[in-house]
């Protein structure tokens, strides 16, 4: 099993806590009908702690609703922009305030160029800013709220992806789809990538047999018509075994 991060309806939901099972070249759970095909690179993902204490930490995959995984990179160089001075200015009384009562929002840190990916748990807001206070780190909020869904303790919000550089970011929707160099090598025709999503996990596989678009096209020949009443056939064993 290893840590996963789920990315959803267009990557403004974003679901973390969770684990899949590795196999040769995908990840899956057993009990769902989706699973994602490897693509992108192993990521560090360093997760929330659940109710049995044990965070979803290691290495893990960025999983995308499209059925592959995913890497996060930049474009481009690092942003500069720091939150103004006067966002972060605290009298006594006011600090005392804004850590009693200020929002709270749920976000996730990118760091490491985008090779580690962090549940930071809660931060506070204060204007544009994210911060817990003077000397704590500090993100300018430069990109919408997105929900955030724990799987560990089943709490949701709306909160924000933050980045090693001190802003918020938006999760951009263009995804790269990349073999490893060593398997390119090994077969150049690897570049030439086509995208599928594919049905994993036990009901998954026992519904598609990944060929059921070949085995319904009973017409292509009599091998196709055969499979067709054989799947069929043990569909059905398999529907009145379990209902």
């Amino acid at each position: 099993m290893v840590p996963c991060i789920e990315l959803k309806n267009e990557a403004k939901t974003i679901v973390v806590g969770g684990k899949l099972r590795r196999t040769q070249n995908k990840v899956v759970n057993d009990w769902d009908l989706i699973g994602y095909e490897i693509h992108g690179n192993p990521t560090e993902i360093i997760g929330p702690s659940g109710i049995t204490g044990r965070a979803a930490d290691g290495i893990g995959y960025i999983c995308d609703e499209s059925g592959v995984t995913v890497s996060f990179e930049r474009s481009g160089p690092k942003p500069e922009v720091q939150p103004a001075d006067g966002d972060l200015i605290f009298g006594k009384a006011e600090l005392i305030g804004y850590k009693l009562n200020a929002e709270t929002v749920p976000f996730i840190l990118i760091s490491n160029n985008g090779i580690t990916v962090t549940w930071g748990g809660y931060i506070r807001r204060k204007g544009k800013v994210l911060t817990d206070g003077p000397g704590l780190p500090a993100y300018k909020i430069m990109s919408d709220a997105v929900e955030i869904i724990n799987l560990s303790t089943g709490k949701n919000g709306m909160g924000y992806i933050c980045d090693e550089a001190g802003v918020t970011v938006t999760i951009g929707r263009e995804i790269s789809v990349k073999y490893p160099l060593e398997m390119i090598k090994k077969n150049p025709e690897l570049e030439k990538v086509e995208v599928k999503i594919k049905f994993s996990g036990v009901i998954g596989i026992l519904a598609t047999f990944d060929r059921i678009p070949e085995i319904f096209n009973v017409g292509q020949s009599r091998k196709n018509f055969w499979m067709g009443i054989a799947a069929g056939l043990f569909i059905m064993f398999v529907i009145r075994l379990v209902f």
